[in-house]
């Protein structure tokens, strides 16, 4: 029989939702991959569904995603801030939100907006918003073998049109 880890790594998450009516849970909907499909010719979808324990008003969602995903090997395809997300969702339930004021608080601050002054946010929203920062970087970054990908590219910055007049030598004093 094979290990709860060679399960998730011969499956292709489809769908992940959450199941809100009574004890919370976490469903993946997934596809057994070609490998394991290569006994039949139907594709397989299955469907797991993981309650989530131990999430109160103000537990600590990074903590409780981790063990969800050290727990759950299906998880592991799934962005930890994706799974985050969605515990938020529960959270804001328990609160005593609508589901869909509970949507827009997790989405809203899950997601990067430009115009947001990160300087003025508490310790845990900043490392949420730079691990986002961080995913987006890796998804878009170009890497070796990916089309478009050119090596040592050389750009020149020193290109200025115009001069801005607050960095011009030309006073010669500086006033404090």
């Amino acid at each position: 029989m094979a290990s709860t880890l060679d399960r998730a790594d011969n499956a292709k998450v489809m769908k992940i939702g959450l199941i809100l009516s009574g004890t919370p849970k976490l469903v993946v909907i997934f596809e057994k991959s070609e490998k394991a499909l290569a006994i039949s010719s139907k594709k397989r979808y299955r469907k797991k569904t993981m309650p989530i324990r131990g999430l109160y008003r103000h537990s600590d969602l990074k903590l409780i995603a981790t063990e969800m995903c050290k727990k759950h090997a299906i998880l592991t395809q799934l962005s930890r801030l994706q799974v985050e997300k969605l515990l938020a969702i529960v959270q804001e339930t328990l609160k005593g939100a609508s589901v869909a004021e509970a949507i827009r608080t997790a989405t809203q601050k899950y997601t990067l907006d430009p115009d947001e002054d990160l300087n003025r946010l508490d310790d845990k929203t900043l490392q949420v918003k730079k691990q986002l920062m961080s995913e987006s970087f890796e998804k878009n970054a170009l890497k070796p073998g990916d089309p478009g990908f050119q090596y040592d590219v050389e750009v020149d910055f020193n290109n200025f049109e115009t001069s801005a007049g607050w960095d011009s030598d030309s006073d010669g004093v500086v006033d404090f």
